[in-house]
């Protein structure tokens, strides 16, 4: 809605807008922000859906064939490269932080993590004698592993704000 609506109104000031580091305008006013001739949260309103309804149907009970992890695997690790790539434009190129950006990069590495540690658990129940023992070490500390990340990259955002001319 940020985006229609600095599209409707050139004066527009983001609620997103923090300051001169947290701000989303310079994000949103960067070709990066359109990567496909339209806006990127297009994409992610499509794909965070998928990720949604999946869920909901997981907890519904559903059972999924292997063709559809397949997919969403598929799926979730593009975005997630593309998200990977648009948080090194925020920090290197536009030297802005979008507070709905990070939310989405939190969001998008969730989503391939959990969804990566779903296709390595039906893999290794495929196999017999159940998944190697790192898999089997990664799914135990999968918590431990994501915080980490997160830490990782809540320090890489530090530095690069800091660095910001």
């Amino acid at each position: 809605m940020e985006k229609y609506w600095l599209l409707t109104n050139p004066f527009y000031s983001p609620s997103c807008t923090l300051g001169e580091t947290v701000s989303c305008l310079p994000v949103m006013n960067s070709w990066q922000a359109e990567v496909f001739g339209f806006p990127n949260p297009y994409i992610g309103l499509v794909g965070f859906a998928l990720v949604a309804a999946t869920g909901g149907a997981l907890l519904g009970g559903a059972r999924l064939s292997g063709w559809y992890w397949g997919g969403l695997q598929a799926g979730v690790t593009l975005g997630t490269f593309f998200v990977g790539w648009l948080m090194s434009q925020s920090l290197f190129s536009i030297e802005a932080l979008c507070p709905y950006c990070m939310l989405a990069w939190a969001a998008m590495f969730s989503a391939m993590w959990y969804v990566s540690l779903e296709s390595l658990s039906r893999w290794g129940h495929q196999r017999s004698g159940g998944p190697p023992r790192l898999a089997r070490t990664v799914l135990e500390h999968h918590g431990t592993v994501l915080l980490t990340w997160f830490v990782l990259i809540a320090g890489l955002v530090i530095v690069a704000a800091l660095n910001f001319s």
